[in-house]
């Protein structure tokens, strides 16, 4: 008996004469589940695009798309793999196809002509559509298959009369977001362009989670519409990044409050400790053009540090951890990383504020890495410096080179002169200088977002970019 899929390719590959309505209605929500390009459109679009597509069967290092060329055509990927590639280092569109040509002309595929690796496409997937909403028709990058991969076709004609409307009305929502913004105002118009393709837009509905505490980073989401609550439980920090933990007790062990680990208690104490420990913390709601992930993206945080939970339908553009590096990490986004880290820097304050002291403590530690990269690097130099291992290797080094300095000494000795010598803080005094940055950072904070404690409680509104939650703020020394 055919599989449903069998059934699928059985169908598509027939001329459209051949192919009667009830087939076309039988996979309507087959395809609806499939693609994520017909999740919002009319099953009836649907049954019409099934009449009509075309099917193609690529293998592996076909070339599907070539960059430079004029499109026509929009692929879904049925099954298979597909990769994306652009070039970026040039302008004129005849070397742009002049190279790519060079790859394909080749016995066997150079992949490396093709440009700059993007992402790999897989099942569900469409691609090719930018062409079709844009006026130049222009394809923006090479699409290469993986393996062997069949593909739905929709050409221009088809699209015009079916999914236009769906695929304008998403691609004019993220060139809106991207113009509009100002984390992306310094950008060329080409650059934002390939942001703008670059996001995938999400839909999450009431309590769905778009991140988990815990959960491998993997990407940042801007929200288009709707409300995403925060809870996060930082007493599991310890556990979640040991590596950063470890980092912190070294360079500022002042921040890490230890507790109290010699009290006893009855073993139903110590399991009501246990889970009330690690209960979750309701610290915000983030609003439109809030982001979520962008502090993993940033600092290069494996797991992600909060839990993110939709209070209802909420719409997302995402961006994925490889896109976020090759568009991010570029000279000419420098000025969005650093609005970035500002904006992060004054979350982590909200964040801190709503915990305790000991609880905040790596909190804190992630605010300073944004704030005072330069003085945690000295700091870690002056704790390594101190080592047993690093005083073994000056050691090592002043005795190769020592000849060389009693020459040196010699000769500045007859001219009656000495070397200059750097001077540094002590570490002790860097750490203070550290820890007085950062609580001078919360008093500021509170100053602009008009927060005043009364009794360790927060007002429920406050005007600002964030909606705080009703419950206490911790009490913190200044």
């Amino acid at each position: 008996m055919p599989t449903l899929y069998e059934k699928v390719v059985d169908l598509v590959v027939r001329p459209p004469t051949q192919r009667t309505d009830f087939q076309c209605q039988e996979l309507v929500s087959w395809f609806r589940n499939k693609a994520k390009i017909f999740h919002n459109v009319k099953p009836d679009i649907v049954k019409y695009v099934i009449k009509y597509c075309d099917f193609e069967r690529k293998h592996c290092d076909d070339v599907i798309i070539k960059q430079g060329e004029r499109g026509d055509k929009l692929y879904v990927c049925l099954k298979g793999k597909v990769s994306i590639y652009v070039i970026h280092d040039k302008d004129n569109e005849s070397d742009v196809i002049q190279q790519v040509e060079s790859a394909y002309a080749k016995k066997k595929l150079d992949r490396a002509l093709l440009g700059q690796y993007v992402w790999t496409s897989g099942e569900g997937q469409a691609f090719g559509e930018v062409a079709l909403i844009k006026e130049d028709c222009i394809r923006t990058a090479s699409v290469v298959a993986d393996e062997d991969t069949d593909l739905l076709v929709v050409d221009r004609n088809l699209y015009n009369r079916s999914v236009r409307d769906v695929m304008e009305r998403e691609f004019n929502e993220k060139t809106e977001f991207v113009e509009k913004n100002p984390l992306f105002s310094t950008w060329t118009v080409k650059q934002r362009r390939y942001l703008s393709i670059s996001f995938k837009k999400e839909t999450v509905h009431y309590g769905c989670p778009i991140t988990r505490q815990g959960q491998p980073a993997s990407q940042i989401s801007f929200i288009l519409t709707g409300e995403v609550e925060i809870q996060l439980d930082p007493k599991a920090y310890e556990t979640q990044f040991p590596n950063w933990w470890a980092e912190m007790k070294t360079v500022l062990p002042e921040l890490v409050h230890e507790g109290d680990k010699t009290v006893v208690r009855p073993p139903h104490e110590q399991l009501h400790h246990r889970r009330r420990a690690h209960k979750p913390r309701q610290i915000c709601l983030l609003g439109e053009n809030e982001h979520i992930g962008a502090l993993e993206m940033v600092l290069g945080l494996e797991d992600c540090i909060e839990t993110a939970t939709a209070t209802g339908t909420c719409e997302f553009l995402v961006l994925r951890k490889d896109q976020y590096d090759r568009l991010f990490r570029r000279k000419y986004a420098t000025q969005s990383v650093n609005k970035l880290k500002d904006d992060l820097a004054n979350r982590l304050c909200l964040y801190i504020l709503k915990t305790s002291v000991a609880e905040g403590s790596f909190l804190r530690y992630l605010n300073m890495k944004l704030e005072d990269p330069s003085i945690l690097r000295t700091l870690k130099e002056n704790k390594s410096y101190s080592s047993p291992r690093r005083q073994r290797q000056i050691r090592n080094k002043m005795a190769v080179d020592k000849t060389r300095n009693e020459t040196i000494a010699e000769v500045l000795k007859r001219l009656h002169m000495r070397s200059d010598m750097a001077t540094s803080l002590p570490a002790d005094d860097m750490s203070e200088v550290a820890i007085s940055n950062m609580n001078g950072r919360l008093r500021t904070w509170r100053e602009k977002t008009g927060l005043v404690l009364t009794n360790g409680t927060t007002p429920a509104t406050i005007k600002n970019k964030y909606t705080y939650m009703e419950n206490d703020i911790a009490e913190h020394e200044s």
